[in-house]
């Protein structure tokens, strides 16, 4: 029973995990960003110089700055919005941002209406003065913690796992089949399908210069080849030989020294 409740969970998550990563996702996001603080602070304005005029005028004069820095971004991000419109003509994202920032508003007195206003210059001054590169790289961040959570996937703990499997597999190192190989078979599979989802993401980050560290091919390689080596009977393989190159590829990698 245990066993096949642990099978049910990883068939569950490894279904997850095998969802495509659309990792252009985290530029898109980058630009949405950017094309939403200037719809909420052209809808701010007048409220933000009625409270004080150069608290008004700072407002106007971050958001030219930010239309003309981002020019090509912003661009971006409205095509994105266009995308998303409704068919009444309404991007539902823009206007729940919008309605939210001024219900925030509403809600409070004079002096954190101000306080608001001055965040939001604030937020557009500073996106302003930032390159591409740099806004792509938080956006990218932001959505990379957020997708692993969502997937129940770390990428920076895989070496540590692969080594676990590695472990698993090998045993008391006397050759012989360790115990409970049919559960080692869907961790080794789960470790092989989150290792695939980690390099197509490292794989979107390095096109845009960002770095993730990880040799996720090998973690991949490895974790097939402890599979394979589980149940071997399953992917058509000999079992012999799928035992022994299994163990031999467990012994490289625990030798190999730390690689994150």
């Amino acid at each position: 029973m245990k066993q096949r409740l642990h099978l049910a969970f990883l068939t569950a998550a490894l279904a997850f995990a095998l969802a495509p990563c659309h990792a252009q996702e985290f530029v898109d996001d980058a630009w949405s960003a950017l094309h939403l603080a200037t719809l909420v602070a052209d809808q701010s304005r007048g409220t933000c110089a009625e409270l004080d005029p150069l608290l008004g005028a700072g407002l106007d004069t971050a958001l030219a700055r930010l239309r003309e820095a981002h020019a090509d971004e912003l661009l971006a991000g409205r095509a994105g919005a266009q995308r998303r419109t409704g068919p009444d003509g309404v991007d539902p994202v823009a206007r729940a941002t919008t309605e939210r920032f001024g219900q925030r508003l509403q809600q409070q007195d004079a002096e954190g209406r101000r306080a608001e206003c001055g965040k939001l210059t604030a937020y557009l001054d500073a996106s302003a003065d930032r390159s591409r590169r740099d806004l792509v790289d938080q956006s990218f961040r932001r959505w990379f913690a957020l997708q692993q959570r969502e997937r129940h996937i770390d990428c920076a703990g895989l070496h540590e796992t692969a080594r676990s499997l590695a472990q698993r597999l090998l045993g008391d190192g006397a050759g012989d089949r360790p115990p409970n190989m049919d559960l080692l078979r869907p961790d080794a599979r789960r470790a092989e399908q989150a290792a695939g989802w980690c390099q197509q993401v490292q794989g979107a980050a390095a096109r845009e210069r960002i770095h993730v560290a990880g040799e996720f091919a090998l973690v991949a390689e490895l974790a097939r080849a402890i599979s394979d080596a589980a149940m071997p009977l399953l992917s058509g393989r000999d079992p012999a030989t799928a035992f022994a190159r299994g163990r031999q590829l467990a012994r490289r990698y625990l030798a190999e020294p730390d690689w994150l």
